[in-house]
């Protein structure tokens, strides 16, 4: 963005619900409500939360460095390499938002199962081990929402 106050926003917003989301993930893990699958299966969908936000991190600080300055302008220094290089950046831009959307929108919709399957009170699992644990149908609710407010 060229706005710095939009900057910000972005990357509060993008970082506020990328926390969100893998927390309810975590969460996840205890309440075992829909979508759970087996233990290892959600914690590597928690886990998957931590090297996805770092690749975001480390590219946002390489796009933002010098050195991808430096690349840019020894790249775009040949006059024929400019020609080709700018519309195949934009090209390529417009296809990752196309895929990055179709993505967001396939995700909300396949993971929005806690709201399409939870809310009935079942499936979920209101025993933990040898314990009760209440709440499951509670936090499915709140799962469901997450996800279409976090995703």
């Amino acid at each position: 963005f060229k706005s710095p106050l939009a900057t910000k926003v972005y990357v509060a917003v993008f970082n506020l619900s990328f926390l969100g989301c893998g927390l309810v993930c975590l969460s996840n893990m205890v309440y075992r409500s829909v979508p759970y699958h087996i233990f290892s299966t959600d914690l590597l969908t928690a886990y998957m939360h931590l090297p996805a936000w770092q690749s975001w991190y480390r590219w946002r600080h390489f796009v933002r460095s010098t050195g991808c300055d430096e690349l840019l302008t020894s790249v775009l220094h040949d006059k024929s390499r400019a020609n080709i290089v700018g519309p195949a950046c934009r090209i390529c831009g417009w296809l990752v938002l196309v895929v990055q959307s179709v993505v967001v929108l396939d995700v909300t919709a396949g993971l929005s199962l806690p709201r399409t399957l939870g809310l009935g009170r079942a499936p979920g699992h209101e025993e933990w081990g040898n314990f009760p644990h209440h709440g499951v149908a509670e936090f499915t609710a709140v799962h469901a929402d997450a996800m279409w407010a976090l995703i």
